[in-house]
């Protein structure tokens, strides 16, 4: 038993090494980018309010912490504690059984049970890629893997509170990309 807690904290260890805290005006840079170059005849009003909802979600949800892991555990109890869900991302939500409730990975806070594989987790794996890839450094395959689950899906992903962000208010620090 020994063993395992010390591998298991091992594997925390190096995936939270590799993790950072990402700016507000790079994430949000990244994802008028990405969004962007998918929705080329949407309007830029329409793109600079769907990238405030996301990096509003992301800063609720992760506080732009690319290595954020949120337990199952953590998840039921912050619920049954606050009792407000909307605080929580929808894709934390109570199924049949009390105890299947979604880890959620990185700074979008991504479900194993929808988004990513842990590989104990039956998911449909939307994005095609294993958990730890969406703890690292690198927020390309999460930003990816968001609009991937985005245009897949009919629910929200963020919090209420960052559907009514006004971009020019949310990003009056940063410069123009």
């Amino acid at each position: 038993m020994k063993i395992l807690v010390v591998f298991v904290l091992a594997v925390l260890g190096c995936c939270l090494a590799e993790g950072r805290l990402v700016k507000k005006c790079e994430l949000r840079n990244q994802l008028l980018k990405a969004v962007g170059n998918l929705t080329a005849q949407a309007k830029p009003n329409e793109l600079n309010k769907l990238v405030a909802t996301f990096v509003c979600h992301a800063e609720r949800a992760s506080g732009f912490n690319t290595s954020k892991v949120n337990e199952p555990e953590m998840n039921f109890q912050f619920m049954k504690r606050r009792n407000i869900k909307n605080l929580v991302p929808t894709l934390v939500r109570r199924s049949a059984q009390d105890d299947d409730i979604a880890t959620l990975y990185g700074i979008f806070q991504l479900s194993n049970r929808l988004a990513c594989s842990d590989g104990m987790t039956p998911s449909p794996t939307i994005c095609g890629l294993d958990c730890t890839e969406l703890v690292d450094d690198d927020i390309r395959d999460d930003i990816s893997c968001l609009l991937q689950v985005f245009s897949s899906l009919s629910i929200g992903l963020v919090q209420e509170e960052c559907t009514k962000v006004q971009p020019f208010v949310y990003f009056a620090k940063c410069r123009k990309p």
